[in-house]
């Protein structure tokens, strides 16, 4: 079984029911801004040059999704301890916390 280790609160902005991290996207066909559903569980890892998403009520098996900064591959997601870097050698997960936030871990 997996270790998840709690890093930081991810910074967000909500609008419409669904939230986004701030200054990132979802690309696919074309993209989402505001794309994370209170309640759901995003995983994260690398593929090729980018973050893959995966989870929540609205993914399709064998979409996609990348996470990305205007398009641009993704280094890091902004915290509220500053920007956290995200290594290839890891899996990371963003989970609603309640109360409007939303976790970033590290999985193990």
């Amino acid at each position: 079984m997996p270790t998840i280790t709690r890093l930081a609160t991810v910074e967000t902005v909500v609008r419409g029911g669904r939230a986004a991290v701030v200054s990132l996207r979802l690309d696919n066909d074309g993209f989402h801004t505001y794309w994370m559903e209170t309640g759901d569980t995003y995983r994260l890892r690398i593929v090729g040059f980018h973050w893959q998403v995966t989870g929540g009520a609205w993914f399709v098996a064998g979409h996609g999704y990348r996470l990305t900064r205007a398009g641009n591959p993704l280094v890091s997601i902004p915290t509220d301890r500053g920007e956290v870097v995200l290594l290839p050698s890891h899996e990371y997960q963003i989970s609603h916390a309640g109360q409007g936030e939303w976790w970033l871990s590290r999985c193990q």
